[in-house]
């Protein structure tokens, strides 16, 4: 069976609370909801009575450490507002698609050859790939403070200040992580 036919008709989204098992290193479902909606409301409500569920037996606490999130912009809102704590940690997938989507209309998905400085010839697509590559490693590590990410940003945009274009894409990134 494809995994489209499993979703009933008219919901828009998979919310799912799992936990990770500290000795074998699984993760195991917790609780999950279907949702018609994919607004601050809907996931505040969820997460409303996620605790509500978790909490009730007085058994377990309701923390979080790690939450990993596409780029709904209410979920991540929520999960904050509930845990003011939480790393939120985006989906590697859709991060870089939205790079990807970027990078094209900056025009850096091209096969056309550039000459650089040194005289070597490079490809702006592979340039912008291993581009897409750190920056994805990047929002991946953690960082201990706002100077730690303002030096590895830093860091990013001396390595590719020869191609101005590419900067753009740092920039672009920048506020998302």
């Amino acid at each position: 069976m494809a995994p489209l036919e499993l979703c009933l008709w008219g919901f828009r989204q998979l919310i799912n609370i799992a936990t990770l098992d500290r000795i074998t290193r699984e993760i195991f479902p917790v609780c999950w909801s279907l949702s018609l909606s994919k607004d601050y409301e809907c996931y505040r409500y969820c997460l409303n009575h996620f605790k509500e569920l978790v909490t009730r037996s007085g058994r377990l606490k309701w923390a979080l450490k790690y939450a990993t999130a596409d780029f709904v912009s209410g979920l991540m809102k929520a999960l904050s507002d509930f845990f003011p704590k939480v790393r939120l940690i985006r989906s590697l997938f859709y991060f870089k698609q939205a790079l990807w989507r970027a990078a094209g209309y900056m025009g850096l998905k091209s096969k056309i050859f550039i000459v650089g400085e040194d005289n070597n010839e490079e490809i702006i697509w592979e340039i912008t790939s291993n581009l897409i590559d750190e920056l994805s490693r990047f929002s991946w590590q953690e960082r201990k403070s706002m100077k730690d990410y303002k030096k590895g940003i830093s860091l990013l945009k001396t390595k590719y200040q020869k191609y101005p274009n590419h900067i753009k894409l740092i920039d672009f990134y920048e506020p998302y992580c």
